[in-house]
Order: structure tokens, then C-alpha cells, then sequence
């Protein structure tokens, strides 16, 4: 379980930019760039930014790859979250800012994962923008932006891995403060304390259990 947990957290895919990642523009916004760009979904299909994205109290930009192992170990976890607001018809949705070494292999990762979220076309211009602009260094990095473009988290992932389907709710609070990698390790540490402690039950009572049945004997 510790070495799993090592393995998701510890390594680092560094992103392989097409562009050098510079210094970020303070005049830039997320979202108004999004809403100006023609967005794609796994299926092919292509839907106006603008339309897609109004109304979003929350848009997650997640800067992913399929040749990142921990992006592989996440990705999932995302998927089921944001499928979950979905289904609650949230105004949450997920931009993926891929980081893919080609098209064909963007589109297979989108269909593998059965991501039903946007993407930015492995195209666009916008792709680089973006990871220079918020200064993405390693994936999986998933950046939280409000429905004007401000920053409310710039690695959301934890509060998903660790909180789940109660992520949203907590984006909501005014006193929200992103959970970190040091919380997911507690977490991950009391989740494993847990395990073992049923496990000692379990097999206390079926040694008592034997026991009993060699005293009847």
C-alpha cells in the first residue's frame, strides 16, 4: 500500500512543452480565453467555449498526459467526480490541457479514460498559453478557476483524491483552503491504520472462533 502510495505521489511527469514557460501576464484570464475558443470533446465533436463554459460557478483546468503514470492514477478519480456533478447538474466542468505527444494520442487517452469533460484542441496555441501562463511544471495539475477567471485553487487534485465527491461542497466554503500532498499522506496514513485495525478484529475472532471449537472437541 506505502510503496502505491509513493508511486502515485512521489514521481513527477515533468510536462514536455512546446513552448518555453515564461513569465505569467497579469491581464490574462482563463476563462475569457476559454470562452473565445472552439473546445473538443472525446467523441470528435466540437462546442463553442463561450456556450459550454456559461454559467460555471467552478472550471477545473486539468494539464494531463497518458504517458504520466500518476496522471493515469488520478485521472479516474476525476472522471468519477466530475461525472458525479453532472449528474447533480452542478455548474462545475473540467478544460483538459494535454500534454500528450500527439494528437492521435491525446483522443485515445480522452476515449480510454471516458472523459466526458472539454479540451483544448492539441492544435491550439491556447495549450501552451496556458501552461506558461500558470507555470506548470509537473502534471498531474489540476487548477481550479472561478466562473470570472480567478484562481480559487492552483492544485485541486487533493481535495478530489482525498475529499471525493464532497470536493464541491468544500469549494464552496468562504473559509476554503486547498488540501495539500502533507494531508493526503495523513490521510492515506489513518486510511491504512484503519485497514489493519479491522484486519487484527477479523482475525482475533477467528482465532477465538477456533479456539472455541477446540474446546467443544
Amino acid at each position: 500500500m506505502k510503496k502505491a502510495f509513493l508511486l502515485f505521489f512521489c514521481v513527477v511527469c515533468f510536462v514536455w512543452a512546446q513552448e518555453e514557460v515564461g513569465p505569467g501576464n497579469e491581464e490574462f484570464n482563463a476563462v475569457a480565453e476559454l470562452a473565445k475558443e472552439t473546445l473538443v470533446l472525446a467523441n470528435g465533436k466540437s462546442v463553442k467555449g463561450a456556450s459550454a463554459l456559461a454559467n460555471k460557478k467552478f472550471i477545473a483546468l486539468y494539464f494531463s498526459a497518458h504517458w504520466c503514470g500518476p496522471c493515469r492514477a488520478f485521472t479516474p478519480e476525476l472522471v468519477k467526480f466530475r461525472d458525479n456533478c453532472a449528474k447533480k447538474n452542478l455548474p462545475f466542468e473540467v478544460v483538459f490541457v494535454s500534454s500528450d505527444k500527439s494528437k492521435d494520442e491525446m483522443k485515445e487517452y480522452m476515449t480510454g479514460e471516458k472523459m466526458k469533460w472539454l479540451a483544448i484542441p492539441y492544435a491550439s496555441p491556447l495549450r501552451g498559453k496556458m501552461s506558461n501562463q500558470f507555470k506548470v511544471g509537473g502534471i498531474p495539475t489540476l487548477i481550479l478557476l472561478d466562473g470570472k477567471g480567478n484562481v480559487v485553487s492552483r492544485d485541486a487534485r487533493w481535495d478530489v483524491h482525498i475529499l471525493g465527491n464532497d470536493a464541491y461542497k468544500r469549494w464552496q466554503s468562504p473559509n476554503y483552503k486547498p488540501l495539500t500532498y502533507e494531508d493526503a499522506k495523513k490521510a492515506s496514513s489513518k486510511k491504512d491504520a484503519k485497514k489493519s485495525s479491522a484486519n487484527n478484529k477479523s482475525q482475533g475472532k477467528k482465532n477465538n472462533k477456533n479456539k472455541s471449537s477446540k474446546k467443544d472437541k
